[in-house]
C-alpha cells in the first residue's frame, strides 16, 4: 500500500498541504507518469481513511490533547 511518504517526490510535492488544489490537480493531470501514480496511490489511501480506529488510535489522540488541556486521573474504562 502506498502511503505519503512512499510516493515520488514529485507527486509529494504537489499534495502538500498549502499547494492549490487546481494547480496540483492540473499537474497530475498532465503528466501521464503522475496520474498514473496518483490512480494507484488512491485505492491505498481511501481504504486507509475508511479504516475504523482502534481503541487505541482513539487513545493517541486524545493522549495529545490531555498535554493541551491536562485532565484528572482516569482508569482505560473512564475514557
Amino acid at each position: 500500500m502506498k502511503t505519503i511518504e512512499t510516493l515520488s517526490p514529485g507527486l509529494r510535492t504537489l499534495l502538500r498541504p498549502g499547494e492549490s488544489d487546481d494547480d496540483a490537480i492540473a499537474a497530475i493531470a498532465a503528466s501521464p507518469t503522475l496520474l498514473d501514480e496518483a490512480i494507484k496511490a488512491r485505492e491505498g489511501f481511501v481504504r486507509e481513511a475508511l479504516a475504523p480506529a482502534t481503541a487505541q488510535d482513539v487513545m493517541n489522540v486524545i493522549g495529545r490533547r490531555f498535554a493541551t488541556f491536562p485532565q484528572p486521573q482516569r482508569t482505560p474504562d473512564e475514557f
